[in-house]
């Protein structure tokens, strides 16, 4: 019998880039796994590994774009007068994200393990 724990486990968590997803393995490597299409990458990458719907990953692309549209890297020149507008938008983010994690599990069942590491707590992945 395989131990939760011995399974993958994706995390949801945007990056400027494109990246909206990461596959952690027990070993701790991680690899970017979900892209957003706009930046030509391969948001079709989660969808064929893991059989989540074309819906689903849509959605995913559509939080990372988001993400990438209305928050700022820490080193723009605007960072510090827009910080409890970020912060806002920080936890709106960290909601969706939980909503389309929880969505991810359902689809793809028990093959893999689904958390979400949340913007406003950095490092910190929470299981779904």
């Amino acid at each position: 019998m395989t131990h939760s724990k011995s399974k993958p486990m994706i995390v949801l968590h945007p990056e400027w880039g494109g990246v909206f997803a990461w596959l952690r393995n027990n070993d701790g490597t991680h690899d970017a796994f979900g892209f957003s299409s706009a930046w030509g990458g391969r948001p079709v990458e989660l969808r064929k590994a893991t059989g989540a719907s074309r819906e689903l990953v849509r959605a995913l692309c559509d939080w990372q774009l988001a993400f990438e549209n209305c928050v700022e890297p820490e080193d723009c020149p605007f960072w510090r007068n827009r910080e409890p507008r970020v912060r806002y938008l920080l936890k709106l983010l960290d909601a969706r994200a939980f909503e389309l994690a929880k969505q991810l599990k359902a689809e793809i069942g028990a093959r893999f393990r689904v958390a979400v590491a949340p913007l406003a707590r950095k490092y910190r992945d929470i299981e779904v």
